[in-house]
């Protein structure tokens, strides 16, 4: 017996032949779409474990450098402080300024022109406070210049122990003439000439100082400009040594 046809049966058949495929693929497509977010999520995990990794080991190194920098700031610290410490105890012993290092620098140049450093240490002992010292006297005279025509002009210090002179560059006038008195501004030069005959010369602009020793007394002058014309010479007398 031939089976009748059935055209809805075939249509049906069909149709669930499609949904079944649609099916399939659908769960194929999920399926891969699982797998893939789960490797990525696998993929993204050790990612995540590589760059926490990285970060640890960062940190230690930032760790190890900090502790490497505090300790070279402490060492620093450390040196500068001996280096000031050393330096305070030179700057006691060999001061690089004031009285004391200019008599460093006088008693060095003394020894490399020869003198004997028993001698140096002897006037050194024997150096004493001004004793006996007398009253500041003043006194002026007239600077010779090239220009000067008047007498010779000259004091005598002390019943004699020194006679003073002096000389200097003539000032000039508003039309560039010089003058007979000197230029206060430009250097002179001082003579004295000491009891005995020796003589000793003091050159610079004014005011000076200087000091000498005549006899068994020490001289302290103070050279200095007076009225036009005038040096003022001041001056008093110690007990040497």
């Amino acid at each position: 017996m031939i089976d009748r046809y059935n055209p809805q049966s075939r249509y049906r058949r069909r149709s669930q032949q499609r949904f079944f495929s649609f099916l399939f693929m659908m769960m194929t497509l999920m399926f891969a779409v699982a797998v893939g977010y789960w490797f990525g999520g696998q993929r993204y995990a050790a990612q995540i474990k590589s760059q926490e990794r990285q970060i640890s080991a960062l940190e230690q190194d930032t760790d190890a450098m900090r502790d490497e920098l505090t300790d070279a700031l402490t060492k620093q610290q450390e040196a500068d402080m001996r280096y000031n410490a050393q330096k305070t105890e030179m700057e006691a012993l060999i001061p690089s300024k004031g009285p004391l290092r200019g008599l460093l620098d006088l008693i060095k140049t003394r020894l490399d022109e020869g003198a004997s450093p028993q001698r140096l240490s002897f006037v050194i002992r024997s150096a004493q406070p001004p004793r006996n010292c007398t009253d500041p006297q003043t006194k002026r005279f007239i600077v010779a210049t090239p220009t000067y025509k008047g007498p010779d002009s000259v004091i005598t210090l002390d019943d004699g122990m020194a006679v003073v002179t002096a000389k200097g560059e003539s000032a000039k006038n508003s039309s560039g003439q010089p003058e007979a008195w000197f230029d206060i501004g430009k250097p002179v030069t001082v003579t004295f000439k000491k009891f005995g005959g020796e003589i000793e010369e003091k050159t610079g602009t004014l005011p000076l100082t200087t000091s000498m020793v005549i006899k068994d007394r020490e001289y302290r002058f103070t050279l200095s400009d007076g009225a036009k014309s005038f040096l003022k010479v001041t001056f008093d007398s110690c007990d040497y040594p």
